[in-house]
């Protein structure tokens, strides 16, 4: 990979001592999300958060990109295992939407699909 993703710093409102999720610093708000910072502060702190989409890196070799929802990471296990967020949308449809739209920016710059490299890199 070209770098890596910006790390916040620990987050003090967790109550075990994990880092925070790690988030493209450009990372993707679908049209329906009102008050990106507010709701990534929430995911950060382990609140479970209803009605969100995430989509995600994928550690997979045979994906590209993932979509979550956002209340599963309230479980510390696969909180402490998230790849890198790249976006967050209001509902599935949006983050597929939003994975179309990302799959089709990369090829057009890249010629390929390593979303990976793309999104990590200071191209973004």
């Amino acid at each position: 990979m070209a770098g890596q993703p910006e790390v916040l710093n620990r987050n003090p409102d967790r109550k075990d001592d994990c880092d925070l999720l790690r988030w493209l610093k450009r990372y993707y708000v679908g049209k329906g999300i009102k008050g990106s910072v507010r709701i990534q502060s929430e995911i950060n702190s382990g609140k479970p958060v209803t009605g969100i989409w995430l989509v995600t890196l994928s550690d997979h070799p045979d994906n590209i990109l993932e979509i979550i929802p956002a209340v599963v990471l309230a479980q510390k296990q696969i909180y402490d295992t998230c790849p890198v967020i790249a976006g967050m949308a209001s509902s599935k449809q949006d983050a597929i939407r939003m994975v179309q739209r990302i799959i089709e920016k990369v090829y057009k710059k890249t010629g390929g699909f390593d979303a990976a490299e793309y999104l990590l890199s200071s191209r973004n």
